[in-house]
């Protein structure tokens, strides 16, 4: 080993190989364990196929948003996990008014006007 070598070693790259994706043994003699599925709301009778995540206080996440300098309100329902489109039409049939749509890419649905109370009440009996 020359002098300067243990300065070059962790800049070396380390050749370790890949574990493979099978249910062997693990390199430490260790078994992989088995996949498990958790089952979907579509496989369970009586769950609809979405979710919503209570926040970190235990308060379900519903809450009023104001556009237009006040004059224009929406109720946001975050933290949706699950079919969003299947939320919507559930409250389509709940609130005919609302007028709901959906904000896929922050997983998001928004009700135009203040629905907050009532969709808290209609969420609550759900989950």
């Amino acid at each position: 080993m020359t002098r300067l070598q243990h300065l070059l070693r962790p800049l070396l790259p380390s050749i370790r190989p890949f574990p493979s994706a099978s249910t062997s043994p693990a390199f430490s003699g260790l078994k992989r364990p088995q996949s498990t599925t958790t089952p979907t709301p579509e496989q369970e009778p009586g769950l609809p196929p979405y979710y919503i995540n209570r926040t970190s206080s235990n308060f379900l996440p519903v809450y009023l948003d104001l556009k237009s300098g006040g004059s224009r309100q929406e109720t946001l329902i975050r933290k949706i996990d699950g079919d969003l489109d299947a939320l919507k039409r559930d409250l389509e049939k709940a609130f005919p008014l609302s007028d709901p749509f959906t904000k896929p890419q922050s997983r998001q649905v928004v009700l135009r006007g203040d629905w907050v109370t009532q969709v808290k009440e209609w969420l609550e009996t759900k989950f």
